[in-house]
């Protein structure tokens, strides 16, 4: 889990029963409170309170969710091969929202960066490129 908000972690503290819990506490407070409940309800919780989180799953876990499709080889779009590792399946759909997509390549959108934020013409994108500062 990671709380992005004050919204959040105050959404948090008042279920488990503790309004201003200092967040110099968290650790050790939400470790003692997420070890009277059961998982699924904390991660419900969690995900109530609107926080990025999810359980850490045992490998049987993982396996079914390899078999219930949600899982993938990892590859960068330039390798041969699979790196060996899986992922979720990307984009990633949590509660009937999508909240991931693949990364593009390194360099992807390097042009229209420059160009938008810096203001960057066809010339100087072609002076970049021939001194090797951009690819």
């Amino acid at each position: 889990m990671t709380c992005t908000s004050d919204r959040q972690w105050v959404a948090l503290c008042e279920r488990m029963g503790r309004p201003g819990l200092e967040r110099e506490h968290a650790d050790a407070a939400v470790a003692a409170w997420a070890k009277t409940r059961p998982v699924d309800d904390v991660e419900r919780i969690l995900l109530e309170c609107r926080m990025p989180a999810g359980r850490v799953r045992d490998p049987l876990d993982a396996l079914a969710l390899a078999r219930e499709d949600l899982l993938e080889d990892l590859r960068h779009p330039d390798a041969p091969e699979p790196s060996g590792f899986v992922g979720p399946r990307l984009p990633i759909t949590f509660a009937g929202r999508v909240d991931l997509a693949p990364a593009e390549v390194l360099g992807a959108s390097t042009e229209a960066v420059l160009r938008e934020l810096a203001g960057a013409d066809d010339e100087t994108l072609a002076r970049l490129r021939a001194a090797g500062v951009i690819a």
